[in-house]
């Protein structure tokens, strides 16, 4: 009876050593695995990390990024609803729902490149690692921060690069795309003819190198080489040039503008005075002469000048430098060369009447009420014709100003016009950027771990007090693993006890401990592949299938690639505690057989001898 109360006893203590000879094997599979650095070292390899991160992570996030901006380029088709109000400028409706890369033509995969080239994988794994070793000695109590402090100093220089490239693409495909659809309708020769005199006056190639300049000097202040800086982009900066592109082209345009208003003149002036207008009955100035004072006094030089100050005008509002268009044209200075043209026209009338009047007989009286039939004796035709003109001057005067008005307003060509909305916002654009300005737009921080980053001095200090450090679980888990020897000494107790309480004789007292050793080994392999590790892994599945159903893509992959890295991870533990467990097994039954096989020839040699 007192030998089955010790073998119950026995097999509670086999239960006992069994889930300690778990735990044992457990934490020795966490000293090769997540309690050495190398083995997250080699997982960061395993799966690919390095190349998720530098290629499909930065993919996403640039997509995301870049789903943000749809809507910059205008509004809807219906133009009911604003989409973009931000937009610099409006777009045809074929263009107003794209996003910023999509609009412009910019592969995301080249923006990724651009990226891989800033951030390499190699320079990330390095990195990495090294944060992953300054974290374990942290963690052992070898530092007393955790501290990463990236050398940065390649990168920067890396980014700088890259940042011009992705500029320079930036700015030359919303340079193709204004010159593609911000000049109005492509079939107007006008609107050609302005687009490739702004493609002159302000090419893609002054813009870039205009850029590349300004971003030398931001990253200059922000490298600690500079103070201050101040940058400003504006197409004002090419005024000269857009005078000297654009003002032939509206010259051209203003002075059949211009020729088109003295036509107006002339025509009105036909229709008012189709007979003429008489200064007597036998003198009248006709269609034709009034005709010739218009053309005289809006002659080309006249036409040329108005052009040339309406081509000004124009330009000067394309340039911000006036604030509405002005087109009329003051007149009041032509009034004095009409008034020359008319009276040389009427003066010539009146010389050749007054020569082919007769000489008066008798002494008539000279009353000149251009009405006179002779020339009186006593007195000379000049006489006479000067004052037949004094006569004539009131007539003439009230023509003039019949004829030539105050002013005209000249009225656009409707392609120029049409033209010029566009134009003149595209050229209006100007901004200007200090460090005063960066400094209202980003935190005082944030801006000091900007420059910190590009003068290589930024670092992440993680200073808990000793918080994580003085975790129960983490303290315990580490100080157990670091005395395994312990829990190794206590097994072998437990198995010297098994022995004594269940065996009757030697050989049953060595027996019973080392078929625990088997078969707890087996039981806990058994165990670990067809329990625990299957449960582990659904489970994981299931949790991230549940958390992952409303996540965007981005959320989505980097929760994936987690799951990846710690089933991976898991597995290897699994696999550790099965390596061992066999091991143990396979010991356990080897005493086991090697006990009975001695046994058995024991009692052969044994039986031989009593047969002797």
């Amino acid at each position: 009876m007192v030998i089955w109360i010790r073998r119950s006893l026995a097999l509670f203590l086999v239960l006992i050593f069994s889930l300690l000879l778990f735990l044992t094997l457990l934490i020795g599979t966490l000293q090769g695995t997540l309690l050495d650095p190398n083995f997250h070292k080699q997982k960061l390899i395993d799966v690919n990390s390095y190349y998720f991160i530098t290629h499909e992570l930065a993919e996403s996030l640039i997509t995301d990024i870049d789903q943000d901006t749809i809507g910059i380029f205008g509004q809807n088709s219906d133009r009911s609803q604003v989409t973009g109000e931000s937009a610099p400028f409006e777009l045809v409706p074929t263009r107003e729902n794209m996003t910023l890369l999509s609009a412009l033509n910019i592969p995301v995969d080249d923006i990724v490149a651009s990226v891989n080239r800033v951030f390499p994988s190699p320079w990330l794994k390095i990195e990495t690692e090294k944060a992953i070793d300054d974290f374990y000695s942290y963690t052992l109590g070898h530092s007393e921060r955790f501290v990463i402090a990236p050398d940065l100093s390649n990168t920067t220089k890396y980014l700088i690069h890259e940042a011009k490239v992705v500029q320079g693409q930036l700015i030359a495909s919303a340079y193709d795309l204004i010159m593609s659809e911000g000049f109005g309708y492509r079939a107007d020769p006008i609107a050609l003819d302005l687009q490739e005199a702004f493609g002159r006056a302000v090419s893609r190639e002054w813009i870039i190198e205009k850029s590349s300049s300004d971003l030398d000097k931001v990253f200059d202040y922000l490298s600690g080489d500079e103070d201050s800086f101040k940058i400003g982009f504006g197409i004002q900066d090419r005024s000269d040039e857009i005078h000297e592109e654009f003002g032939p082209i509206i010259y051209k345009v203003t002075q059949e503008m211009v020729t088109n208003e003295v036509d107006r003149v002339k025509n009105a002036a036909h229709s008012d005075y189709k007979d003429g207008i008489d200064i007597n009955s036998s003198i009248s100035i006709s269609n034709d002469d009034i005709v010739q004072i218009i053309g005289e006094t809006l002659n080309y030089d006249w036409r040329r000048k108005t052009s040339l100050d309406i081509t000004e005008s124009i330009v000067d509002y394309l340039l911000n430098q006036r604030s509405s268009l002005q087109l009329d044209v003051v007149m009041s200075d032509r009034h004095s060369i009409a008034l020359q043209s008319s009276k040389q026209i009427v003066a010539e009338k009146l010389d050749e009447w007054v020569s082919s009047l007769p000489v008066c007989k008798g002494k008539a009286p000279i009353v000149i009420d251009m009405e006179i039939a002779c020339v009186p004796s006593w007195t000379n035709r000049k006489t006479v014709v000067d004052l037949a003109t004094l006569s004539s001057d009131n007539v003439v005067n009230g023509l003039v100003f019949e004829v030539i008005p105050e002013s005209i307003g000249v009225t656009p060509n409707y392609m120029l016009v049409r033209s010029l909305d566009s134009l003149h916002e595209i050229l209006g654009f100007e901004f200007t950027l200090t460090q005063n300005d960066l400094q209202q737009n980003i935190s005082y921080d944030d801006l000091a771990t900007t420059k910190s980053i590009f003068n290589n001095s930024w670092s992440y200090t993680w200073d808990d007090r000793n918080e994580f450090r003085e975790n129960y679980i983490v303290r315990n888990t580490f100080s157990v693993a670091s005395n395994t020897y312990i829990l190794y000494s206590i097994l072998g107790l437990l198995l010297i006890i098994i022995g004594l309480l269940a065996g009757r004789v030697w050989w049953s007292k060595l027996a019973w401990p080392f078929l625990s050793l088997a078969l707890s080994s087996l039981a806990i392999f058994l165990l670990t592949a067809n329990l625990l590790e299957p449960f582990t892994v659904r489970y994981l599945s299931d949790y991230v299938n549940e958390n992952a159903k409303d996540a965007s893509y981005t959320d989505s992959i980097i929760i994936e690639k987690l799951v990846e890295i710690l089933t991976s991870s898991l597995q290897d533990i699994f696999n550790g505690i099965k390596g061992l467990s066999l091991k143990c097994w396979a010991t356990g039954s080897i005493l086991t057989m090697a006990l009975f096989l001695w046994m058995g020839f024991s009692r052969r040699r044994n039986t031989a001898r009593i047969y002797d």
